[in-house]
């Protein structure tokens, strides 16, 4: 008797009434199906919308167009919170950059908390409400994060009335205010002889004193029910359009997602950058301050509540996508429909198999929950013992943390290092990362896909090209600016003997008994040197066109400086007059023309790290049996983020704020880094990025050497003679047996 099992390598033989009979039924159901799609009554409950009026809508496509904008949104959102706004919170709640990691990590590790709950549970639910209730819960978690500004009084030397006297187009001149007393002090002899550590503090004071990690909170809390809605979008929207889709056309979506998400830093730069350039309590008082100034703090809070508008509006509709979506099937000859079929049934490459990888497959072996969580264990421990995969992953996660460190703190940089105003920073940046971006994940999977590399291959390509990602690092480490000339903290008080005294140290002869506050609102000196304050320069009076504390605008003059030394014949303040030992508010002048080159560096980099990622991610995928790719996906986005995202800011964060000159202290506490040691900066970010960068290739080294080229199964050793024509038709005849095909695959995949 003869077996019709394919796994046994034989096939029954149809005959041609048999296979037109066949194709009458396939067109017949097709046709149902296309009428189903118009009749909403004939629909069962799970493929009907909340309302019938939307039926219409209800397709994968206009779904995946949903998708594609919420991951637009999602990203923008994400990159407000993780780079563009750092410096201003940080600035407006006093924190050292230390302690910024529960701000920044809080979102990954709801995340990782998620990742399992929602690889289990999600995919029997309604994913689409569960996607769309992702959306609203992290644009509410947005709008949480908005409450601290309206709980919570902005500390007095950010109000919008104080009046600062900004610097324009780096100058020091320029300046057509009347300063404040408060914002810019002057010396006022104590006759006490107390200093600013001596000062008595109310009790208001005290409590907004240093660092307000406790008003931060309500962003932490808005932080993790944005990690907690993120968590579903991704895999269930994938998995959804799967079902609704032929394999092919998922891929391609996921593709239109990930290019969203590159772009979605451009809008998030562009939403930072104009909600900066406006104060933070527009709408308590006329703002009188100017963007520049060292009372100017940006609406933080606008842009958070604008991010989290747009995630609730894209939300709604998400939701109301059915349970389930029917695949359509367009009408098309019989022949054609199956040449589609035979084709769609023949792929079972990991290139189009994306759905594949974010469902939780884990084989059972009859024996319930126990077998289950059995196959569970055996697949992560097959994973763990994999040296190939294993050095991959972590190579990837050390990576993944130089990749993490420039997208949250590059913002910050680029404000320290060039001089940028906080709302210019995060639009720059904006215009480094998306383009190369976008252009790197282009040339990486068209290489990997036009090469068609196999495993040997892909690790060759990453091996290579990461080292060139080395040339630029001494590149990096030369574009950049100098130190200022600032007395008591980069260079020592002129006139007066400081040698034995180390920096920073802003207490000098000419101004022990002022009692000074330590605070940077900067003044140039007309010898030239930026001074913290004009208390500590000494400046005992100020005029303005002349006159003791006029009232008519024109140009702040501090006088009577004793700390000033003799005028620069630089001219730095521009007076073009006989002024001694006088000074105006800003920083002196410095000349630093790196700006432009640097931006052309970094779009490079940017471009030479994202190659590197398609073959790096269709490598974990084929460095695992097929069984296991699904969960090899969930374990390394969970490793990821626990060895990359999350530890990372803590790292960085640790690290920068060693370069910190002067922190901001009052009542006894301190706060914020109010200067940093820019070419220290430079040194310790860019040494950090790199250095991991190093410990990476290293890795990836490892996993190159660890692929073995397989040899020639037995039988097959004639086929390296054989022209890749037969080759194909011999992988396709009918008469080859399972375990002929195995080792076909297995001849195959060693042909590097």
């Amino acid at each position: 008797m003869s077996n019709n099992n394919p796994k046994d390598g034989y096939h029954a033989v149809q005959t041609a009434e048999e296979s037109s009979e066949r194709k009458r039924v396939g067109a017949k159901a097709a046709d149902e199906d296309e009428g189903a799609w118009q009749d909403t009554d004939n629909l069962p409950l799970e493929e009907r919308c909340c309302c019938s009026a939307l039926q219409r809508l209800a397709s994968p496509y206009v779904f995946g167009v949903f998708v594609c904008v919420l991951n637009f949104f999602q990203s923008a959102a994400f990159s407000v919170t993780g780079s563009s706004q750092l410096s201003t919170i940080e600035k407006r709640f006093q924190l050292k950059t230390s302690e910024l990691a529960p701000f920044l990590i809080v979102n990954d590790i709801m995340s990782v908390v998620m990742v399992l709950f929602v690889a289990y549970y999600g995919h029997t639910s309604h994913r689409p409400r569960l996607i769309g209730g992702g959306s609203l819960l992290i644009g509410l978690g947005f709008l949480l994060s908005t409450l601290p500004q309206f709980i919570y009084d902005t500390p007095p030397q950010f109000s919008p009335g104080l009046i600062g006297g900004g610097r324009e187009n780096g100058s020091a001149g320029g300046f057509s205010h009347n300063g404040s007393s408060l914002l810019y002090p002057v010396c006022e002899v104590s006759t006490s002889g107390g200093d600013a550590g001596s000062e008595v503090c109310t009790e208001e004071e005290e409590l907004s004193s240093g660092s307000l990690m406790w008003q931060v909170s309500w962003i932490i809390v808005g932080q993790i029910l944005g990690g907690i809605g993120a968590a579903p979008i991704m895999p269930l929207a994938v998995t959804y359009m799967d079902d609704c889709l032929h394999r092919s056309s998922t891929s391609v979506y996921v593709a239109f997602m990930f290019v969203a998400s590159s772009f979605g830093p451009l809008l998030g730069a562009g939403i930072s950058g104009f909600c900066l350039s406006t104060h933070a309590d527009f709408y308590k008082a006329p703002v009188q301050a100017q963007l520049g100034d060292p009372n100017w703090l940006g609406a933080w809070w606008l842009s958070f509540a604008m991010v989290g508008v747009l995630l609730l509006i894209v939300g709604v509709p998400i939701m109301m996508f059915p349970k389930k979506i029917r695949r359509r099937v367009k009408k098309a000859k019989d022949g054609e429909r199956r040449k589609s079929e035979e084709a769609q049934e023949g792929e079972g490459g990991e290139d189009e198999n994306m759905a594949g990888m974010y469902r939780l497959n884990v084989h059972e072996d009859g024996g319930g929950r126990c077998a289950y969580v059995k196959g569970f264990l055996n697949a992560l421990r097959r994973l763990v013992t994999n040296l190939t995969f294993m050095s991959l992953l972590l190579g990837v996660c050390a990576m993944l943390s130089s990749v993490v460190g420039i997208i949250v703190f590059m913002v910050k940089y680029l404000e320290t290092q060039f001089g940028l105003p906080a709302s210019t920073a995060p639009m720059l940046f904006g215009i480094i990362m998306p383009p190369g971006s976008l252009l790197g994940n282009l040339i990486g999977g068209f290489v990997v896909k036009k090469l068609k590399l196999t495993k040997k291959g892909l690790a060759r390509m990453v091996v290579v090209m990461k080292p060139f990602v080395f040339l630029l690092a001494p590149v990096f480490l030369l574009l950049g600016c100098s130190n200022r000339d600032i007395a008591g903290i980069t260079t020592a008080y002129p006139n007066m003997n400081m040698t034995k005294v180390p920096l920073p140290n802003l207490v000098a002869g000419c101004n022990a008994d002022c009692a000074c506050p330590t605070e940077y609102t900067p003044v140039c000196g007309s010898d030239g040197v930026t001074y913290a304050t004009p208390c500590h320069a000494g400046c005992l009076a100020k005029v303005e066109n002349g006159q003791p504390n006029g009232t008519k605008d024109g140009m702040m003059l501090y006088t009577d400086c004793g700390c000033i030394g003799a005028t620069s014949p630089a001219d730095p303040l521009g007076l073009r007059g006989d002024y001694e030992h006088v000074a105006i508010p800003g920083e002196c002048p410095r000349e630093c023309n790196t700006l432009i080159p640097f931006m052309g560096v970094a779009m490079l980099q940017v471009l030479l790290m994202t190659i590197v990622g398609n073959p790096g991610f269709m490598l974990q995928l084929r460095t695992v049996d097929e069984d296991d790719r699904s969960i090899a996906v969930g374990f390394s986005s969970m490793l990821l983020r626990l060895l990359g995202f999350i530890p990372s800011p803590l790292i960085f964060g640790t690290v920068i704020q060693t370069t910190c000159l002067l922190l901001q202290s009052s009542c006894g506490k301190t706060g914020n880094c109010l200067l940093y040691d820019i070419v220290q900066f430079r040194y310790v970010y860019f040494g950090l990025i790199f250095s991991l960068d190093f410990l990476s290739l290293v890795l990836f080294i490892v996993c190159y050497c660890s692929i073995r080229v397989e040899k020639t199964p037995q039988g097959f050793e004639e086929m390296r003679s054989v022209h890749s024509d037969e080759v194909k038709k011999s992988e396709t005849s009918p008469d080859t047996t399972p375990g002929q095909d195995k080792a076909l695959e297995a001849y195959k995949e060693s042909d590097v």
